[in-house]
Formats: C-alpha cells, sequence, structure tokens
C-alpha cells in the first residue's frame, strides 16, 4: 500500500494543472516541466522531512535572509 502524500494542504494553494510524482520515497510536484516543489516525510533522517522548495541558486541567500532559522536546505 502506498503512503499518503505528506502535507497536503499545500494542494490548496497550487494551480490544479501540477503533477504530483513519487520517485525515491518523497513526492515531487512539478508545474509543466519544472519541480515546485518536494514533500518528504519517512521515518529516516526525520530532521529532512518538510516542504522543500526548488529554486535556482542565485535565490538562496535572499531566501536565507528573509527566512531565517527555518532549516532551509539548500541543495542544487
Amino acid at each position: 500500500m502506498s503512503k499518503p502524500v505528506p502535507y497536503e494542504f499545500v494542494f490548496d494553494y497550487l494551480p490544479t494543472s501540477i503533477i504530483v510524482k513519487k520517485m525515491f520515497g518523497m513526492h515531487y510536484i512539478y508545474l509543466g516541466k519544472r519541480i515546485m516543489l518536494i514533500l518528504r516525510k519517512q521515518d529516516n533522517q526525520p530532521e529532512l522531512n518538510g516542504i522543500w522548495l526548488a529554486t535556482s541558486r542565485e535565490h538562496h541567500q535572499s531566501l536565507k535572509k528573509n527566512y531565517p532559522g527555518t532549516g532551509l536546505l539548500f541543495y542544487l
């Protein structure tokens, strides 16, 4: 049995044209061909659970500045 999509409330704020794909135990939310969000809720490494925002490196500093202490991880 497949696990339900975590953090389903995000769908209330997204357009209906999104596509959700499950890979590597996470749910990837696409708008067109671009990944917009990644939803992760797993028992292993719970500190990595949450709603991941897919962005380019050029936006990392401003996100860190505007959202300090949120535990945002920036890997690209």
